[in-house]
């Protein structure tokens, strides 16, 4: 996160989408998911990119699974969204 983003920081609540790209389909993609998202949204906060990783700040994540069997990877982008939408209670 550091290399990529440097020392960016977001102030306003994001969506984020995967693109998950594996070798094969013999593993289950929610489990390469769940076990992903908790490790970046995690890092993003660590590194200070976004306050916290809470509904708040983190308002929705999308996926999408590829296969790439020389270059498996996943590719994250950060989207920042209106202040004004509120968190459904």
């Amino acid at each position: 996160i550091r290399s990529q983003l440097h020392r960016l920081a977001i102030r306003r609540p994001i969506k984020i989408h995967y693109v998950i790209y594996e070798v094969n389909r013999k593993r289950d993609f929610m489990n390469v998911l769940s076990f992903a998202d908790k490790v970046i949204e995690d890092s993003l906060q660590a590194c200070g990119v976004i306050p916290n990783d809470n509904q708040e700040w983190v308002r929705g994540v999308s996926v999408d699974f590829k296969i790439d069997y020389k270059h498996p990877r996943i590719e994250v982008t950060l989207e920042e969204i209106c202040c004004t939408e509120k968190v459904q209670q």
